[in-house]
């Protein structure tokens, strides 16, 4: 699956840790959409550090696939808690959505 990701006010150390973090959990997401052929899935990461008000991390996907687009939001004060409630409601919408069945 391709994925781009999109940062905002996040630094470098923020990055890397999302990225490395993301291509653990990506492998549940991967299993779940094997039946779609590699070059039509696409998933575009978004995220946010919010360092002003309360340290929080908001995280968007928007996976898409033949037919649909599945857009789910995360967040937390944590990065991998607000990656890892992403990945869930991404394999429960998926699911939920049918995609790819």
């Amino acid at each position: 699956m391709i994925t781009r990701w999109v940062f905002h006010d996040c630094g470098e150390n923020i990055k890397n840790n999302a990225r490395s973090y993301w291509e653990k959990k990506q492998q549940r997401l991967e299993r779940l959409a094997s039946v779609i052929p590699k070059n039509e899935k696409s998933l575009r990461m978004v995220l946010y550090f919010h360092e002003k008000r309360v340290k929080q991390f908001e995280a968007r996907a928007i996976m898409e696939v033949p037919g649909r687009s599945l857009t789910v939001l995360a967040s937390d004060m944590e990065l991998s808690a607000a990656l890892d409630i992403l990945i869930d409601l991404l394999v429960i919408k998926k699911e939920f959505a049918g995609a790819g069945r």
